[in-house]
Parts: structure tokens; sequence; C-alpha cells
């Protein structure tokens, strides 16, 4: 019929009757030995097993980082962590953003705008508690940055400090010497790797050019490292004949530029174009004109839908935004790589209200290349497999 035929010329059918006449030549004795070999000795093969291990290295030499002021901010008012608290999060963040980098500003005080006199308040650590820290951060493997911070009362912002006469300025500077340099000695004495000498002073930023040199020297005689001055988004094309002293390593920007004047979002490719055209060009000029890098001493933009709109205001009404935050970090920094001369970028900051870095943007180091992540495979015998 042609139904049996059809079953006598299937492939399938002749490779089972084959198989079948195989078994039935097979001796007897050897189906006994198979039988053995499966029941005793298969169970004891193991199946081949892994692990594998995950490791991130540093692709550049530029310093990275974040900020970490080691304020606490989850009360009523703003209070100092103890060196316990800040030891426990410094290497938090080292764990989860993989920088090796922190800075760590210190903040000095000033009662009012028209007395040219600072002093220490409650959020100045003691010079021995930035000493522990310092040498903390370096056990752990980061390398340490310490800034300077004015705090003016009356939540006066430390660039309207400006002065009408010369004497006045010099009763500043004088002031303000004598207080940075108690912790310019802790940072030589512990050897911190940077060093800053102020943080965005705009209205002193056209004081003679005298007390600004005379400033920088002092600092360079109780600090011998890499004196950087940073200088507000605002005032980057102010420039001043100080800023090319020879003894300033680096100029950093607190880059807190508005990409939008209004406050909503905007996609990744429009952030990283409004970067490129408004931005870079201003990092660009200040560096030729100086001479010296230009790094972002303070990259900062809130987990909140209205980040890209005055980034530098630490309050918010808006809903978070992680996505946002994450494509703008990632728009500078990839942006900011293509300047000539970089000095450095540090993210504002860890730990710091509504600027704390989303869990996706504490991978931004990886996301811009700064890190490689590679995962190390053990195989059983030794043989590791990398990718």
């Amino acid at each position: 019929m042609r139904h049996e035929r059809f079953v006598e010329e299937t492939p399938l059918d002749r490779t089972v009757y084959r198989s079948s006449s195989w078994l039935c030549d097979v001796p007897i004795y050897a189906m006994i030995l198979y039988t053995v070999f499966i029941l005793i000795w298969v169970p004891r093969l193991k199946p081949a097993t892994a692990a594998y291990t995950i490791q991130y290295a540093s692709m550049t030499r530029i310093p990275f980082g974040f900020v970490f002021p080691g304020w606490i901010v989850h009360s009523p008012q703003l209070r100092l962590m103890s060196t316990k608290q800040w030891q426990q999060q410094c290497r938090k963040m080292m764990g989860r953003t993989h920088s090796l980098w922190v800075e760590l500003p210190i903040a000095l005080y000033q009662n009012n705008v028209f007395l040219p006199v600072i002093t220490r308040g409650p959020l100045t650590p003691n010079p021995s508690q930035v000493a522990d820290e310092i040498v903390f951060a370096h056990r752990i493997g980061l390398k340490v940055f310490v800034v300077p911070t004015v705090i003016v009362g009356n939540a006066v912002y430390s660039g309207d400090i400006h002065y009408n006469s010369v004497q006045a300025e010099q009763a500043w500077f004088d002031s303000y010497a004598r207080q940075w340099g108690v912790y310019a000695r802790i940072a030589a004495l512990t050897q911190a790797n940077a060093l800053g000498v102020s943080t965005e002073l705009d209205g002193l930023q056209s004081a003679p050019s005298s007390l600004w040199e005379h400033l920088i020297a002092q600092l360079h005689g109780q600090y011998p490292g890499p004196l950087w001055v940073d200088l507000n988004w605002a005032s980057v094309g102010q420039f001043e004949p100080w800023l090319k002293d020879s003894l300033i390593a680096d100029i950093g920007v607190s880059a807190y530029f508005p990409l939008e004047q209004t406050p909503h979002p905007l996609p990744y490719a429009a952030i990283l174009s409004r970067w490129n055209t408004r931005v870079l060009p201003r990092l660009n000029q200040l560096s030729a004109w100086s001479g010296h890098p230009v790094g972002l001493s303070e990259l900062g933009f809130k987990n909140a839908s209205n980040a890209l709109y005055e980034p530098y205001t630490h309050l918010t009404t808006t809903l978070p935004d992680p996505r946002l935050q994450d494509h703008a970090l990632m728009a500078a920094i990839k942006d900011s790589q293509t300047l000539p001369l970089l000095g450095g970028i540090f993210v504002y900051a860890w730990d710091m209200g509504y600027f704390s870095p989303a869990p996706t943007s504490q991978h931004v180091w990886v996301q811009t290349g700064f890190v490689h992540k590679r995962v190390y495979v053990h195989l059983q015998h030794g043989h590791v497999f990398n990718y």
C-alpha cells in the first residue's frame, strides 16, 4: 500500500531500524559494563563550575570624582558629620561611583559682607578631623582635593563679597589667608593631592592682582602641591591678570550653567548640543587666555525635572527626574572631555539633598568611559577569561 511504502522509505524509520539491529549485535557483557559505568561513575562526574569577579579600571589620568561636603542635610539646619559618618559615606561613595578622587570642601565663615573678617563656624571641621579624613581617604585608595568655601551670614552668597576700598580688600585677604592657611598646612602634612585657593568669589575677582598673587604665593609656601582657583560659572569671561599666575596649576569652574530658560526637561541630544555650543567655547577661551588647564570643580544637576533651569539653586518643588539628571551629567562630562586642557571633573555632590546622584547617575564614570568595567570568569583548572 502507498502508506506502507511511505513508512518504509522514511529516513527516520531506517535509522531506528539500524539502531535496533546494532543493539541486538552488542554482546551481553558489554551491556553489563555500560550499565555499571552509568550507575557508579556518572554520579561522580561534577559539572563544570565557574566563579567571576568584577573590577573597575581607570581609563584616564584626569582627576575625577565626587564633591563630598560631609554636611547632614536631613535636618532643619545643616550640621557637620562626625569623622566616622564621613568615613562610612566616603567608602560608600567610592564603592558605588568608582571615583578615584574626592573633593573635600571646608566651610569658612563671614558674619556679613561688610565686615572683612573670616572665622570658623558650625560647619567648619577641626584641623585634626580634616587630617583624619584625608588619611582615611588615602588608605582606601582615594586622592583628595581640599577646597575652601565661604559661608556668609543671613544666607548671602559668597560671590557678593566686595569692598570699595583697597584697605578693606587688604584686610579681607589677610584674614582669609590666616584662616585658610591652617588647612593648607594640614593638606601639606597629610599629602593631600590638590588644594583650592578660593571658591566662587565673584565680587573679589577684580581685586588688585597683587592681593591675589600674594595669597597664592602664601598658600604655595604652605602647601607645595597643585593649586586650583575656582571661578563661578557667571564670571568665567572676566579675565583678570592674576589668573595667569604661574603658581596656579588649574582653573576650576563651578559649572552651573543654565541650559534651559524654562523649567522643563530636554532629551540627551539637545543637552549635549547646548553644552557644546554654549559652555564649551567659554571654557576653551578661559584656558587659552590663562594658559592653564580648565576643570569642572563643581558640576551639579539636581534630581528634578527642572535640573536644566537655574541648576545652582539647592531647592526645588518639582518631581524627581533621575533620567534627566543622568543625561545632563553624561552630556556635560562627555563634551568636556574634548577640551584640549581638561584639568578634572568633580560632580556635586555625594549625599547632598537634591544634588545627590540617583542610582543611575552613580555610574556616570562608567557611562562616560572614565572607568572600564571588566568581568573576570574563573573556570576549573585555573582558566581565566575576561571581557
